[in-house]
């Protein structure tokens, strides 16, 4: 058993999703020392990624009203400021209708969402990312790892040739950890094979930069792996 793991925080949801839905941010265990939180007394930020295979596009509609449209699999968009309350979420085949997730959402001032669909539209699941929002230093910069391909074992982050993150369970994210802002190598790894990388990233100073691993492992689908980036400053 590998030590010093990092607390995760997974969710995983099927054609309809449980009428409240509110995940608790664990600290990691392997955190830099506490950063400020930044100042969002009333706001909350919610972005979205469709990696939910075989769908081509979907839309995410918030209280029936469309939010993200003609989103492409593996593509994310900038996050949006939301007001903190109670939504309901429908993620829909885009221009058809059909439906492949209904939720429900407290959306909490002061942290951070990005909604995931994975999996494939036989089998939707939902993993949704919710993070404290941070003031990240000037000359830094925060990584949240999130594992969106549902038949992936627990993946480990390699960062300039050293462990960042061991262990990320499929469908699951890694609380946001401090890096150096600027250029690393980054390879994912299972059970100490490579399974992704190594590939250059870019740290943007004073941003969080979520990574999420999209596809399947399984080379009999057309779905390969594919690292997705997000980028935020914050609220």
């Amino acid at each position: 058993m590998k030590l010093n793991r990092s607390l995760m925080l997974s969710l995983t949801a099927a054609l309809t999703l449980p009428a409240s839905l509110s995940a608790q941010a664990e600290s990691s265990t392997q955190a830099a020392p506490p950063i400020a939180m930044a100042n969002a007394a009333t706001h909350t930020s919610f972005g979205y990624l469709n990696a939910l295979m075989g769908s081509s596009k979907t839309d995410l509609y918030m209280d029936g009203k469309a939010i993200f449209r003609n989103m492409k699999e593996g593509k994310a968009k900038k996050p949006k400021k939301m007001g903190s309350e109670g939504y309901s979420i429908q993620v829909n085949a885009a221009k058809i209708g059909l439906n492949y997730i209904d939720m429900t959402l407290n959306l909490i001032a002061g942290r951070e969402y990005m909604l995931i669909p994975t999996g494939d539209v036989s089998a939707p699941q939902a993993l949704l990312i919710d993070v404290p929002s941070l003031v990240v230093p000037k000359f830094a910069s925060h990584i949240v790892f999130a594992v969106a391909a549902p038949d992936a074992a627990p993946v480990d982050v390699i960062l300039d040739g050293q462990p960042f993150e061991v262990d990320v369970p499929a469908v699951a994210f890694s609380q946001p950890r401090a890096t150096a802002a600027g250029k690393h190598i980054l390879e994912l790894q299972i059970d100490g094979v490579p399974i992704y990388g190594p590939k250059k990233v870019n740290l943007k100073k004073g941003q969080t930069t979520t990574l999420i691993l999209t596809g399947t492992l399984s080379p009999d689908d057309n779905e390969p792996l594919r690292l997705e980036s997000v980028a935020s400053k914050g609220l």
